[in-house]
Parts: structure tokens; sequence; C-alpha cells
């Protein structure tokens, strides 16, 4: 499968993947979504200059990058979703490559915590385990 950039046209589809992943994700079990909120996002990521959303015909991953917080003169490019119906790590591969080209020196990547274990995936292509988040509602 040929990963590409997305485009504005691809927001249907898009979109439909979006809502397959707030259903699985189990944050949105806690907290209401908002359709409209994600195709900002979305938008955002087609359309900015430090971000992707890059897609083929089964899945989408999206990213941005930014300086390291703890050390500006390292950028750091951030994975925000990762949805894949097949070839995810097509995917992977694809925004490792346009972080490269974008100046980052760390890629990062993150896991649902209780849903598919993706990390042997991540192993398997060199990822160290740095942090593990937790979650409340306040």
């Amino acid at each position: 499968m040929t990963v590409r950039p997305a485009t504005l046209d691809d927001l249907p589809r898009l979109m439909g993947w979006a809502e397959k992943f707030l259903e699985y994700h189990p944050l949105t079990s806690q907290f209401p979504h908002d359709l409209l909120a994600v195709e900002t996002m979305l938008r955002r990521l087609i359309e900015g200059e430090d971000a992707a959303l890059l897609m083929h015909e089964r899945g989408a991953i999206g990213g941005s990058t930014a300086p390291m917080w703890c050390s500006p003169d390292v950028r750091v490019a951030n994975e925000l979703f990762w949805w894949s119906e097949a070839n995810g790590i097509g995917l992977m591969k694809a925004f490792e490559a346009w972080a490269t080209e974008r100046g980052a020196q760390v890629v990062n990547m993150v896991m649902i915590v209780g849903r598919r274990d993706v990390s042997p995936i991540y192993d398997r292509a060199g990822y160290t385990p740095v942090e593990l988040s937790y979650m409340r509602a306040a």
C-alpha cells in the first residue's frame, strides 16, 4: 500500500476512521468527544507546517514536531494517533521518514494501554519505553 500525505478531500474517510478510533480508545468512555474538534485537528495536521497526516487505503497516522521540552536544540516528532486496518508498519515507517525530513532527532510513538499490545513492533523498530501515562477525571 502506498503511503501519501492526506488532503482535505480525504476528510470523509479520515473522519470515518476517527469515529472507529474513538470507539476503540478507552478515554472516550470517560469524556465526551466532539467530531467538529476532531475534524479541526485533522485539518491542522493536513495544513500545518510542522504537522503531518499520512495515510494509505486502510489507515492513517498523524503527528507533529516540536523542540524537546528540556533540550530545545533537539527536535521531537510526536505521534498523536495511529489507526490502521492493515500495513500499520508502513505508516509508522512513513511517519519516521517524514520526521527525519523535518529535522527530528527523536520520534515518540504511543500505545493505548489495555488494547492491542504493539510493544513488540516498537521493540523490533528500535524504540525504548520511556514513560507510562496515568489519567483520571479531576
